[in-house]
């Protein structure tokens, strides 16, 4: 905590007059602290979209999309083309680029984006099912640990024309044991707000970010799937003032309703 309050209090006084929002300040806090740290690769998350994000500053190794959908419409677009347009914003000159299976509207702008900057664009593969040893569950998990499984493996593979530090790390071991240790780190790894689960009196809660409506519905799907959830269950949501919050009440209601037929029929 003494750390980040420090850093913040640098990038604050390094701001000086010039406004800047909280996610500007963090991640200017953020760059000045890994400037100054002996660390082999950081992985930068964008707040939203891509282009004008102040995230985009940063000239990556590899660029990295997730599904893009229908989301914070007022600041990126109202359609999903423009929105991955917006996103598209990370993708950098001759910088390699990975995305997960999009819709083929989503696709082909990302495609003609990366073409126009002279970058391979990767397409990522879902994976069949989650082990079951992995700390994070849900369906949706198979696309996000398909593209993590495809980036990392195109790293382990590039260290050295990617330029990434740390690289003689890696040097003398081998493909295979790389990739158990990748594995291992993936059935590990965990995620505050994703698909959390939280035992309290016996009574499961589960927290997660999900804001849109494709993140709802990987959500009620992954709960619906879920064979330790069971019984009544009430949907308590916090909405801000998105453009779709009467589809998003929508959906909520729909999902109550399948589960009473599914769980509890």
């Amino acid at each position: 905590k003494k750390i980040y309050a420090s850093f913040y209090q640098k990038a604050v006084d390094m701001a000086g007059s010039t406004k800047l929002t909280e996610f500007e300040v963090i991640t200017l806090a953020a760059i000045l602290y890994f400037s100054q740290s002996s660390v082999d690769m950081v992985i930068w998350e964008t707040g939203l979209g891509g282009r004008l994000d102040a995230t985009n500053v940063i000239t990556p190794n590899i660029s990295v999309i997730t599904p893009i959908s229908l989301d914070h419409m007022d600041y990126l677009g109202k359609t999903v083309e423009a929105i991955a347009q917006e996103k598209a914003g990370i993708i950098k000159e001759g910088v390699p680029a990975f995305s997960s299976p999009q819709d083929y509207v989503v696709w082909e702008v990302l495609r003609k984006d990366a073409l126009s900057k002279n970058t391979r664009l990767l397409k990522s593969n879902d994976l069949k099912k989650i082990p079951e040893q992995s700390v994070m569950k849900g369906d949706f998990q198979k696309v996000n640990r398909g593209l993590a499984l495809a980036v990392g493996k195109f790293a382990m593979e590039n260290y050295d024309m990617l330029g990434i530090k740390g690289s003689e790390k890696v040097r003398n071991q081998s493909t295979e044991a790389m990739e158990q240790l990748f594995n291992e780190g993936m059935d590990n790894a965990s995620l505050f707000g994703r698909y959390q689960k939280i035992n309290l009196n016996d009574c499961i809660s589960v927290i997660d970010a999900a804001h849109n409506i494709d993140g709802l519905v990987s959500l009620f799907n992954a709960m619906l799937m879920d064979p330790e959830m069971s019984g009544d269950i009430d949907v308590v949501i916090g909405l801000s003032k998105p453009s779709d919050r009467r589809e998003i009440l929508e959906r909520c209601v729909e999902f109550q309703t399948e589960w009473e037929r599914d769980k509890n029929g």
